[in-house]
């Protein structure tokens, strides 16, 4: 396995990178490195892991951040009955 060395100049883009909000493997892919490589660094940085798509703030109406708790919690369904029910759960006369 290669090492390739870690530059500060590749540190503090790595910084800044995370900061924007980017997660690994989309600053893996801007750096040009491995997604284990960027983790590993970024552990020896001790900058907060992020998994997947980073999270935006949410926010009230009047532009200041609401918690979760205070969110209201909004289901996302399609509202409609995509298939038909199944025989087995109909009312048998």
């Amino acid at each position: 396995m290669l090492k390739y060395p870690w530059t500060d100049a590749e540190e503090a883009s790595l910084r800044e990178l995370h900061a924007k909000g980017l997660t690994q493997r989309q600053i893996a892919i801007t750096m040009a490195r491995t997604p284990d490589s960027i983790a590993r660094k970024m552990r020896q940085l001790q900058l907060v892991h992020r998994i997947g798509r980073p999270s935006a703030p949410v926010s009230g109406p009047d532009g200041r951040f609401v918690p979760r708790t205070q969110r209201p919690l909004t289901p996302q369904r399609a509202g409609l009955v995509t298939l038909p029910p199944l025989p087995s759960l109909q009312d048998v006369d």
